[in-house]
């Protein structure tokens, strides 16, 4: 599997036209618990969304990814931000919901950042078995930062497809990354 930029998903919901936009500031401090709350809403919120003809239950399911996915990138924006707001976007088209969770990110850490995600993504192995020598390994090495479970996680279990859009800075100002997930509830 290759990274995919998230300029390849035309049509699709983007930052640029999102049903909802829920932007964290700076001076908020975000913290973990907004993780957690802001996800729990969005993943409420799927319910709402123009989602076409789908049964109560799968609107259920898919909004319970939708909190789990937003969750997981919004734990990793706080983790990497360099500082900044950062934006989460969503929107549905069908029986899909697109979420795009965008953060400032220094020079070195989006090349470290695009190396795991290379790292994770190279080879031959599938996606579980690249979950199962990822558990191992932090099994291993529990002192290892950065696994990529969560993300092994987002689309082995939730179904999602993932993208990044990594943007240069300046050397005085830092890049943006961009991470867009799409849930589809005809996978589940």
């Amino acid at each position: 599997m290759a990274i995919q930029d998230i300029r390849n998903y035309t049509g699709q919901i983007t930052q640029e036209n999102p049903q909802i936009r829920i932007r964290l500031n700076e001076e908020l401090h975000p913290r973990w618990a907004h993780c957690d709350m802001i996800s729990r809403y969005l993943g409420h919120l799927t319910g709402t969304l123009d989602l076409e003809k789908l049964e109560k239950s799968e609107v259920a399911e898919l909004g319970d990814s939708v909190n789990y996915v937003a969750n997981e990138l919004l734990e990793n924006a706080i983790k990497e931000r360099s500082g900044g707001s950062i934006e989460i976007c969503s929107g549905a088209k069908g029986h899909t919901v697109t979420l795009v969770v965008s953060n400032r990110i220094e020079a070195a850490k989006s090349e470290k950042f695009k190396a795991s995600l290379q790292k994770l993504f190279d080879g031959e192995s599938s996606l579980e078995e690249k979950f199962f020598a990822t558990m191992e390994h932090n099994e291993a090495h529990p002192e290892a930062k950065v696994s990529g479970l969560g993300f092994l996680t987002m689309m082995i279990h939730h179904g999602a497809d993932l993208s990044w859009r990594f943007e240069s800075g300046e050397p005085a100002h830092p890049g943006r990354v961009s991470v867009s997930a799409r849930l589809t509830a005809s996978v589940f």
